[in-house]
């Protein structure tokens, strides 16, 4: 039974870098190497933008110093993406810290890392948090329900399950390790 295909509209996911255009520009370019049997990778896409006559070389910063700058900026952003802390009532890991809008002392609107034990302490940072989490899982089941696995209850439960019931890989070595 051939699977029919959905009607698809592609566009810049809210709050990225893109534009809708753009969006639609790297999708396409996407789709052409992977049907040229080309892997794609972050290196296979920065390969295909270096040439100036190529679509995607619009969407990169070529100069240097500038590039560089914006590397270091998600670099960092990265580092504090990576530090987590394992809550000792259930054995699985957090996130350590929160990034939340904040106003400067000199009063513009800035993103700012909150340690996971003063979060709690804002309800503005609260309310942040709350809204992003239910944005995620909005994203999350919009991406199941396109995929079909909503409709395939077994595999739907299976996957709930596997998150609400099986401890992470981390905190099974670790038990394995103490045994």
């Amino acid at each position: 039974m051939a699977k029919s295909k959905k009607k698809i509209e592609v566009s810049a996911r809210p709050n990225c870098p893109l534009t809708d255009n753009q969006a639609k520009i790297l999708c396409t370019e996407v789709e052409r190497l992977y049907a040229e049997g080309t892997p794609v990778t972050a290196r296979a896409i920065l390969n295909e933008a270096r040439a100036s006559d190529s679509p995607l070389h619009q969407l990169f910063d070529w100069d240097d110093v500038s590039a560089g700058e914006r590397w270091r900026l998600h670099w960092a952003r990265q580092l504090m993406a990576s530090i987590q802390v394992f809550e000792i009532r259930t054995g699985r890991p957090a996130k350590a810290l929160f990034s939340v809008v904040v106003e400067s002392p000199s009063g513009e609107t800035m993103r700012s890392y909150h340690p996971r034990k003063t979060i709690l302490e804002s309800d503005s940072a609260i309310e942040q948090l709350s809204r992003s989490m239910y944005l995620r899982l909005q994203s999350v089941v919009a991406e199941a329900e396109s995929l079909g696995l909503c409709q395939r209850e077994q595999e739907w439960m299976r996957i709930r399950q596997a998150v609400t019931q099986n401890p992470p890989m981390s905190v099974q070595l670790r038990e394995a390790e103490s045994t």
